[in-house]
């Protein structure tokens, strides 16, 4: 998977480079970022090279939903 998401994602968020790595390592991040089309990756990461509108990304229910799931605390349904 492209780097430079991953790096976008980790400095908008602002995690720790350990953090990022595991992400390029988590088959369910790189399972979801696989399956965006090359327009949808764009948006993501014009997204998160806004630290505002990835803040705001970050705290909607569905991001919290989606973050739970990869983290393994998802609800299956």
């Amino acid at each position: 998977m492209d780097n430079d998401i991953y790096k976008s994602i980790g400095s908008a968020a602002g995690v720790d480079q350990k953090t990022v790595e595991q992400l390029k390592h988590n088959p369910k991040v790189d399972n979801l970022l696989g399956r965006l089309s090359q327009q949808d990756k764009e948006k993501l990461l014009a997204t998160l090279s806004d630290k505002e509108a990835t803040k705001k990304l970050l705290q909607s229910p569905q991001a919290q939903k989606i973050l739970a799931m990869l983290k393994g605390g998802g609800q299956n349904g």
